[in-house]
């Protein structure tokens, strides 16, 4: 959204008597995603359809056709949650915007009834789907505090002529019902949909998203005393993207989404941001302004009726998921000589380095751990995959980082590993709601150029902990493996789980916010008698169990270590990322790709 220079709108605030909804039955669930996908707005990428099943395009007659002209967001069977100020847009057949228009107004003031269409399952502009769905608008509720002359109290909800038709693709948000303080949602992510400008400026014929961080108002003021010292209220809130993500001409009315609990609440509907220069586009270095829908729950719930969060069993759906089949349950977990914390040789050889290659060196600088899932796949902590423009590479099957060849001396025999492998990284898939600020959702998928050679005892996959069996195994201590941060050798321990309010209590003695969740494992790596030696951990050391499945025990998946608060200490946990809540966004971005030959341009990708 963009604001032309504060120019003043010229707009009737309907005074028509408002329809209050009356709740029947049961609740309508909110906030969930039927359709199982894990994927602005400028910088940002296109969604899948029922990605974002609440999004809403409205769109505006012009002449003899209907043309787009904001967002909004489904917050019951006949109510569209949007706003009244919108950047100027009016979408001309090659794309370019041109002409001013604006959400819930026309020139000639609150735009009429039969003027409006309201469109919702929509994931392309250019072509309807068969999964989407056209309503007409009954009635218009502008927030009675709105004026055309400025910017404030920017919220109205559109009464449909019709019910809307609920599907996997078409489905309500909830309601932000949380605290509407600003610090709950200040330095978090939140994600922004909509079809407007993209970074060349010109209309998105797709449905796309982008992560924007929400920032206090005195940051937003300062950055810019012009544009928001007068306009900020305390309705609203100001949020901006990195490298240039943000909203711009055409997102405005659209929501801001923020997950809690497996379940979507709508934060924020977009409002302005100021304007380029000499231009009626949006300026993306500058902060996006919404407004605080939490600040106005208690104006909307009276005109609709009341929904519940989905309270679902079991949110993981990857026991039937067809992309199991690329998970290698016949060799995964399997450790070919373990033989305790003592000799860690060959114990974990899903276990592999990240690092950045330099001229001369044999094996790369390693700096943070990653973990083989299968012979495509490692999983990581995102926060090792900083935009520095540093080319990295993952080597598997090292157990001494100071030898060429490893080698031990069991029972008299000395045994050697077969060479280490080197592969290097195709792409690499960063959870979009990771926080770098709060190291939330610290979480990355590596996809190599090559597959690793799993046939070999010292290179073997992890298993995952795929099944509802055995996610529900509720471990009091865990088994790690991993390198040192300063150490040569793998090595294991043994650390105890603590629970969340135990964890969160601990954090608070040493004045650290921590805001712990279930996407999130605490364990203390060392007891709390311990005085001997203690070695740091790198990122991404893992957290596993060992469990029967099959025939056999194996080892599975839980954590990737993804920060500690203080060195070795054994009062204070270290936080691991709990790997078994992003199961189906792990298997939904994983391919199937088979290996053709061995350059490394012999890759058939077969599914997306």
């Amino acid at each position: 959204m963009a604001l032309r220079g504060f120019t003043v709108l010229i707009a009737v605030v309907c005074a028509c008597a408002f329809r209050t909804a009356i709740a029947q039955g049961i609740p309508l669930e909110c906030g969930e995603r039927k359709v199982k996908t894990v994927f602005l707005v400028q910088h940002g990428t296109e969604t899948k359809e029922g990605h974002w099943p609440w999004h809403t395009a409205i769109y505006h007659r012009e002449g003899q056709e209907f043309e787009y002209a904001c967002g909004g967001s489904i917050i019951d069977r006949n109510t569209i949650l949007t706003g009244m100020y919108t950047s100027p847009l009016f979408v001309c057949r090659d794309g370019i915007a041109n002409e001013p228009a604006h959400c819930l107004h026309t020139s000639r003031g609150l735009i009429e009834l039969d003027q409006l269409s309201v469109q919702v399952g929509r994931n392309q502009l250019s072509e309807a789907s068969t999964r989407s769905q056209e309503h007409h608008a009954e009635q218009l509720i502008v927030h009675p505090g709105y004026s055309p002359h400025g910017v404030a109290d920017d919220l109205a909800l559109i009464k449909l002529a019709t019910d809307i038709t609920m599907t996997r693709y078409i489905q309500p948000v909830c309601l932000w019902n949380l605290e509407p303080n600003p610090e709950l949602i200040v330095g978090k992510n939140g994600t922004v949909v909509g079809f407007g400008l993209t970074e060349h400026d010109r209309v998105s014929d797709y449905l796309r998203q982008a992560a924007i961080e929400v920032v206090d108002s005195w940051t937003c003021i300062e950055s810019d005393r012009v544009a928001y010292g007068a306009t900020l209220t305390a309705g609203m809130y100001c949020g901006g993207g990195k490298a240039g993500v943000s909203v711009c001409n055409g997102d405005s009315g659209g929501g801001m989404f923020f997950e809690f609990a497996d379940n979507w609440y709508v934060r924020g509907v977009v409002s302005f941001m100021p304007l380029r220069e000499n231009t009626g586009l949006c300026d993306g270095t500058k902060y996006t302004v919404f407004t605080d829908v939490a600040k106005y729950r208690d104006w909307i719930v009276q005109f609709i009726n009341k929904t519940q969060a989905s309270a679902a069993v079991d949110p993981l759906l990857v026991d039937n998921s067809p992309k199991l089949r690329l998970l290698n349950f016949n060799t995964c977990g399997i450790s070919p000589y373990s033989k305790g914390a003592n000799d860690s040789f060959f114990a974990y050889p899903w276990i592999g380095l990240l690092g950045i290659s330099a001229p001369g060196q044999s094996k790369p600088a390693a700096f943070c751990q990653v973990t083989l899932i299968s012979e495509w796949y490692a999983v990581g902590p995102a926060h090792c995959f900083a935009n520095d423009g540093m080319e990295r590479t993952v080597w598997l099957g090292d157990f001494d980082k100071s030898t060429e060849t490893d080698c031990i001396v069991r029972n008299g025999t000395t045994v050697c590993a077969p060479p280490v492998q080197i592969l290097p990284i195709e792409r690499f898939i960063i959870r979009p709601d990771y926080n770098n600020i709060a190291i939330t959702d610290d979480i990355a998928l590596i996809e190599f150029r090559r597959p690793a050679n799993i046939s070999q005892p010292n290179v073997r996959p992890i298993c995952l902990p795929v099944t509802v069996e055995l996610r529900s195994y509720k471990p009091t201590t865990y088994d790690l493996g991993g390198f040192p941060v300063t150490g040569d050798r793998v090595v294991a321990s043994k650390p105890t789980y603590l629970n969340s309010v135990n964890c969160q209590e601990r954090y608070n003695a040493i004045h650290y916010p921590l805001r712990k969740s279930h996407t999130q494992i605490c364990a203390i790596a060392v007891p709390g008698n311990y005085t001997g030696p203690c070695e740091r951990m790198l990122s991404g050391s893992a957290l596993q169990t060992i469990q029967a499945f099959g025939r056999r025990e194996r080892y599975f998946l839980q954590g990737l270590l993804s920060f500690g608060a203080r060195e070795c200490d054994a009062t204070v946990p270290d936080i691991y990322t709990n790997v078994a809540v992003y199961l189906d966004w792990i298997l939904y971005n994983m391919r199937d790709i088979r290996w053709s030959g061995s350059n490394t341009n012999d890759r058939l990708i077969f599914t997306s």
